[in-house]
Order: structure tokens, then sequence, then C-alpha cells
């Protein structure tokens, strides 16, 4: 054999070889690339459900089944109640805004028969005080409706240490009962109850 040959065939046989070896370098570039890309999506899965994850001792629950039963219980409550799809919330009463309006939810109330019967300011663990009340008499008259007796006016009848009593008089000015209000010396109301007849 001639050396230009056996020359040349080395020449082919080399080239052969570097483009088998690139291809090969190639192709084991992109499986790597393959086998890391999902090692990683593999690792951020696995966070995720780390924080997905519930209570270990409970066994795993699906989501679809609790949400379609909590549609079913609201569903089968608005029933129960007679609610429309969406109920409104209720107006405040004329009590309600007394205790948690003007009194700012700060005093136990007696209650007969639904009305109001006597207040008395709750001992306050958060620092909160009385209420302060200037007007005693409009006062009274403003929640008039929501006290156990039914009058038209209040009219202070007198005062002993930080004692205020009112009378109570109804349309035709007839006197029909008396409220007693205590203050403290700074004229806010510790207690607030009707004379029982």
């Amino acid at each position: 054999m001639p050396k230009k040959h056996t020359f040349r065939k080395r020449l082919r046989d080399r080239a052969h070889d570097q483009r088998s070896a690139l291809i090969l370098s190639i192709a084991a570039v992109l499986i790597l690339t393959v086998y890391v890309n999902q090692w990683f999506a593999n690792q951020s899965n696995g966070a995720q459900s780390n924080f997905d994850r519930g209570i270990a001792s409970a066994a795993p629950t699906n989501v679809s089944q609790n949400i379609k039963w909590e549609h079913e219980l609201a569903l089968q409550l608005a029933v129960e109640k007679g609610l429309s799809e969406a109920a409104l919330a209720e107006k405040p009463t004329l009590r309600d805004e007394l205790v948690f309006g003007a009194l700012q939810g700060r005093y136990g109330i007696k209650l007969k028969a639904g009305l109001v019967e006597g207040l008395e300011f709750l001992e306050s663990r958060n620092g909160e005080e009385p209420v302060a009340i200037p007007e005693t008499a409009r006062f009274l008259s403003k929640y008039s409706s929501v006290w156990a007796k039914a009058f038209s006016e209040a009219r202070l009848r007198g005062v002993h240490e930080g004692q205020e009593v009112y009378q109570l008089l109804d349309k035709k000015m007839t006197l029909v009962g008396e409220v007693t209000v205590m203050k403290d010396e700074k004229g806010r109301m510790m207690s607030l109850e009707f004379k029982k007849e």
C-alpha cells in the first residue's frame, strides 16, 4: 500500500473519531442538562409539598371534597335559616346603639322583658374608664324606647353625692317613675337604675 493512501486513511479516521467524540460530548451534555433540570424540578416540588403539608398525624385530605362539603353545608344552613343567596346584615337596634355606641360596650346591662332595667360599669382590665354623660336627661330621653319604664320626658329631681335622681313623666306630664344615675367625681356614669315599684 502506498504511503499516501494510508496517511489519508488515518486522517479520515482521525476526523471521523473527532466527529464521533464531538457528537458523544454534545449528547452527554444534553443528557446531563436534562438530568440536572429534572433534579431541580423534583427539589422545588419537594419544597412546595413541604409547605402544603398538613398535620402529620392527620390523614391526607382531598381539597376538592372539602370545598364541595363546605358549599353543601353553607347551602343547607342558608335554607334552614331562610336566608337568600346574599343575606344582608341586620341594622343595629337602638339598644345596640346604646350599649355598643354611646356606652362603648363598657357597661353590663340588666334586662327585663327585653328592655333595659339598669346599667353598671364593668371593672376594666384594659384601662377603660366610665363614659361621661354630660346631659343625662337628654341621654335618657334619646333612648327612651329601650328603657324598662315608658316615659316622654326626664327631669332632674335632685343631686346628692354623685347620685342624680330623675323623674320620668309621660305625655300628660304625669309622674310614671324615677331613675337613679350614679356618677363619679369626673361626671362619668357608674350605674343607672330604674326605681322598682
